[in-house]
């Protein structure tokens, strides 16, 4: 579990460039509040939208996974940033590391009681997140539920959390041309910096966080 130990300082670094290094304290260094369970619903909500739940709407078209697998990610930044909040660094990784480990020893069991709840007529995977928003408007904790939907649609938890490298890297590459002033483009070319980053890692899998930064920054140069 020595991979959620290392997301969490990840993304306490993220958090202390993006907000300054009081952001556990609810406010970043420009005094805007921050609201984590807000972040974790909206993005819940984008990460819907990748799927085929509309009954009014292209009916037939695929899940978007790829794109759920981003949405996912962006999820995990903010369930770990809560948990931070709440409990500090050192406990964070407890916690979390205790709750993945619990999760993995029940995995099968757990999915199935879960899905044994849900309509069968509607997308399983839209209500699985669902259930997420359920409680973060409550201002719950959902891990759990994260984990989850994270089994049941990619059958493995790590998934998420191999790609939350990837996508970590390119939110610092992200703020360090602009995002928060808003003189990011997040359009390269034809797709969303996401598809690209996506893209760099399937051709090189083994890759450092460092070689995926300069490898973004050629692309972002030749495609913005």
């Amino acid at each position: 579990m020595s991979k959620i130990k290392a997301i969490v300082d990840l993304q306490n670094e993220l958090n202390i460039q993006t907000a300054g290094e009081n952001w556990t304290k609810g406010y970043t260094k420009e005094g805007r509040n921050i609201n984590w369970f807000r972040a974790i619903t909206l993005e819940v909500a984008e990460a819907i939208d990748s799927l085929n739940w509309k009954h009014w709407k292209d009916i037939n078209s695929p899940d978007d996974l790829d794109n759920l697998k981003v949405e996912l990610v962006d999820i995990l930044h903010f369930i770990i940033s809560q948990k931070i909040t709440d409990y500090g660094i050192e406990k964070a990784k407890e916690l979390l590391v205790d709750s993945t480990l619990l999760f993995l020893e029940n995995e099968t069991i757990l999915v199935e009681e879960e899905l044994k709840k849900l309509n069968k007529s509607d997308n399983i995977y839209a209500q699985l997140l669902e259930n997420m928003i359920r409680k973060t408007i409550n201002n719950k904790n959902v891990f759990y539920e994260f984990l989850i939907a994270t089994s049941y649609i990619f059958k493995d938890v790590n998934v998420i959390f191999d790609l939350y490298i990837g996508k970590n890297i390119l939110n610092k590459f992200r703020q360090d041309h602009g995002y928060k002033e808003g003189t990011y483009t997040k359009q390269w070319g034809d797709v969303e910096d996401n598809v690209i980053m996506l893209e760099i890692i399937k051709e090189h899998k083994d890759i450092s966080p460092d070689d995926l930064y300069i490898k973004l920054e050629k692309a972002y140069q030749v495609l913005k």
